[in-house]
């Protein structure tokens, strides 16, 4: 019932982005394709929030993770066993840990899309068109999440949408220096 005051409410402001042109067809495609940028900022906005209030917690999961995996190759270097196999445990779980909780951030921003085809369902949902090259029927769903799909992988080529994001995951990555496998060979300098 929320839901669907709130559908109400925001209506006939999405709605007006299916009636800029003439066509219904192009209308169609034009508004959903309107509805899916604005879920993907939106999205991202919440993906963006979240690191920034979690910012801490993932810079402390980064360095736990670089000095882990650097005490595992220094072991290595010593050649001490005991010691490799007890950083390389503790480097792997802390891999987990962060391998985790940026997927956690990526699912973050998908949160708004079952709420954007909330709404198309109740506007568009005895609605199918023929979906060209294919010879099939596709209704609002398949549509949103064809446009859906197409600008998150444009948008990730252009990096428009999470540039202060990226900027800040790279901030973390420059902190402390790994320590490679290559580090383990000594070049000499002639």
């Amino acid at each position: 019932m929320i839901f669907y005051k709130l559908y109400l409410a925001i209506d006939p402001y999405l709605i007006s982005f299916f009636k800029f042109f003439k066509a219904p067809i192009l209308n169609f495609y034009f508004g959903i394709f309107i509805l899916v940028m604005i879920s993907i900022i939106i999205g991202d906005f919440t993906s963006f929030l979240i690191y920034k209030l979690n910012r801490n917690y993932f810079k402390e999961l980064s360095n736990e993770l670089t000095q882990y995996h650097s005490c595992s190759i220094w072991a290595i270097l010593f050649k001490n066993k005991e010691a490799f196999k007890l950083t390389n445990n503790l480097a792997n779980e802390s891999f987990g840990k962060f391998f985790f909780a940026n997927i956690t951030l990526s699912i973050s921003s998908l949160w708004i899309i079952p709420f954007s085809l909330g709404w198309l369902n109740l506007r568009f949902s005895d609605i199918e068109l023929n979906l060209p090259l294919f010879n099939l029927k596709i209704n609002y769903l398949g549509i949103f999440i064809l446009i859906y799909i197409l600008a998150k992988i444009l948008l990730a080529q252009f990096k428009k949408v999470t540039v202060s994001l990226k900027k800040e995951k790279n901030s973390i990555e420059k902190q402390e220096k790994m320590l490679l496998w290559s580090d383990l060979t000594y070049k000499k300098k002639y």
